[in-house]
């Protein structure tokens, strides 16, 4: 009988442990880079004030101002990437965080000899959006990037 006790609590005290000891799933957030390097980038809605002209576009819709429907952005982890414009121009860009706490973010776009540069304010980013605000020479502009389908 003694050793059908110690068989028992050793049974017992075994499927205790194993039941109670389940490992929790940590979910570690995605940085900010992997957010950007995770999805090739098209424009969902863009809004520009330019010398008090408004202009927007919204994916879809009839009502557009501007036509977006081309732009879009990939963003390579080693700060390299590409832009295509709003008639299909390819151009390299590099860009990198300008402050510690990456919300602000720093674009050099070029094609042959032509470049030309923009610092984005990040607003929020997201495994579904991107919204940043850039302050343009005379005006302001504002965009939601959605990863392309």
């Amino acid at each position: 009988m003694n050793k059908l006790n110690v068989f028992l609590l050793t049974a017992f005290s075994l499927a205790i442990l194993s039941s109670g000891c389940k490992k929790d799933t940590v979910v570690v957030p995605k940085t900010q880079t992997e957010l950007l390097t995770a999805h090739i980038w098209e424009v969902g809605q863009y809004v520009q004030d330019i010398s008090g002209t408004i202009d927007s576009f919204s994916r879809g819709s009839s009502s557009n101002t501007i036509s977006e429907d081309q732009i879009r952005f990939t963003f390579n982890a080693n700060g390299t990437g590409t832009h295509i414009n709003n008639v299909g121009t390819v151009y390299t860009m590099v860009w990198n965080f300008s402050n510690t706490s990456q919300t602000e973010m720093h674009t050099v776009f070029t094609n042959g000899g032509s470049s030309f540069s923009a610092d984005w304010s990040l607003i929020s980013l997201s495994d579904s959006s991107f919204n940043e605000t850039t302050v343009l020479s005379n005006g302001l502009a504002s965009t939601r990037l959605v990863p392309e389908p």
